[in-house]
């Protein structure tokens, strides 16, 4: 419901949920396949790569590369990025949702991952845990 109007006609809270559900499973199906989800966010994924692969090969302590990168998007973009990620839950963003994608170096050996947090609570992507994935797979 927008703007505290009451809803139209018969329809229940729990109808309207209901295809809020569907809604969301069938923007996920959309984005499921890999081909479909190239298509969608394939380019903006490559720009990201482009802006985080400096910081990867800098080393540690150099501050030339962009610390950090914020784009913005509509709700049916963030559902074509976590699909493309392996990292949709098939539930429609809310209102201001947010994603973040955080490039990691491990002191010592200098490896790098790439974490994914997902409204403030970090979520798996590409098959792997919460703690994310090796640089070299997240390409």
């Amino acid at each position: 419901r927008a703007h505290g109007l009451p809803l139209p006609g018969n329809i229940t809270q729990q109808q309207l949920d209901q295809l809020g559900d569907i809604n969301a499973w069938a923007w996920g199906r959309r984005y499921s396949t890999p081909h479909f989800a190239r298509l969608a966010v394939g380019a903006f994924l490559g720009e990201l790569l482009a802006v985080m692969a400096p910081a990867v090969a800098a080393p540690a302590h150099d501050t030339a590369a962009p610390r950090m990168q914020i784009v913005s998007g509509h709700d049916s973009t963030v559902i074509a990025v976590l699909c493309a990620l392996d990292a949709f839950d098939d539930r429609w963003p809310p209102y201001a949702a947010h994603l973040e994608l955080e490039l990691l170096r491990e002191t010592g050996t200098g490896r790098h991952t790439v974490r994914l947090r997902y409204q403030d609570a970090r979520a798996r992507m590409l098959g792997h845990g919460l703690d994310g994935v090796a640089w070299e797979t997240f390409q």
